[in-house]
């Protein structure tokens, strides 16, 4: 999760670099979250619930008319990003996440939030000076990061830990000439990060050196452009959680964990290739937006 919000922070700098406007920025990438997101909760709802629900009692016998937390409670709660209902009736109760639709939801209101603060940054800094707050900011919230103990009056953990690794990856873009990417570099760092796992410091050294360690990798692959004709990354994060619910639903954990990650890969990717061509893509294409502010350019 935390290498997840590096390169977000990495790649959304990029993309905020490159929008004349906020609005046109916070369009885009309203565009890119939310009709994904909405139709994974219809699809989830009125098609993993319902099936679930048959696959335990043979019938969808009051699954419709179900009070509490029902389908309707369940799109409602949630349709703003930030998931309040997880459940949807007793549903998976006796999976190893019991009752959660799907849990890897949680962290789309954070990362929309970092959207917010990357774009409100380029604003405040009115096309000047961007770098230097994009890094100032970096290094506060670092900072809160490491005295989270000391901060309890701070929200929860999460509003300190997820926009520290996310900045840290715009710093990282945003300093990208001044950075050397070297593999003697990297493997300092990555031993370093394993020592401050083991003596409990990774508060410390993590938001500085696991975004090296991760772009450095990143830049290394055989490839860079796999996701050219289809960035199906979304769709994938979207859907993994109800596909491998329903097949710990149906047993197949019984074959062992390589078995059971190769059939969720196997049934996800279609799954997420059709959330890219018939929702995200189609979305996209609304994102054109005449902007009559100059473009932003880092000094």
């Amino acid at each position: 999760m935390l290498g997840f919000f590096v390169v977000s922070g990495f790649l959304i700098t990029r993309s905020r670099e490159g929008v004349a406007s906020i609005s046109e920025f916070l369009w885009k990438r309203t565009l890119r979250i939310m009709p994904g997101f909405w139709i994974c909760l219809l699809v989830t709802a009125m098609g993993f619930a319902p099936l679930a629900y048959y696959l335990d009692t043979g019938a969808l016998t009051g699954f419709w008319t179900a009070n509490g937390t029902s389908v309707l409670s369940h799109l409602v709660n949630n349709v703003f990003l930030k998931m309040r209902q997880y459940e949807v009736g007793t549903i998976w109760k006796d999976n190893s996440y019991p009752q959660v639709m799907n849990g890897s939801l949680w962290s789309l209101v954070y990362e929309f939030r970092c959207y917010l603060l990357i774009g409100a940054l380029g604003f405040a800094a009115q096309w000047r000076h961007y770098r230097s707050m994009v890094l100032v900011s970096a290094l506060a919230f670092w900072a809160a990061y490491i005295l989270q103990d000391a901060l309890p009056a701070l929200d929860d953990f999460q509003h300190r830990r997820l926009p520290t690794y996310f900045l840290a990856g715009g710093a990282y873009y945003l300093f990208r000439d001044s950075i050397p990417c070297r593999r003697d570099l990297a493997l300092v760092s990555l031993a370093v990060l394993v020592g401050a796992l083991r003596f409990g410091s990774f508060r410390v050294f993590g938001p500085l050196l696991l975004p090296y360690v991760v772009l450095y990798v990143a830049f290394s692959l055989p490839s860079t452009k796999f996701d050219r004709s289809a960035d199906i990354s979304y769709g994938l994060y979207l859907y993994a959680f109800p596909i491998q619910q329903v097949l710990s639903q149906i047993g197949f954990t019984r074959f062992g964990p390589t078995a059971y990650m190769l059939a969720a890969w196997l049934l996800t990717i279609p799954v997420a290739a059709l959330s890219y061509f018939v929702v995200e893509a189609p979305a996209l294409k609304w994102k054109s937006f005449r902007a009559r502010r100059p473009r932003l350019e880092p000094t």
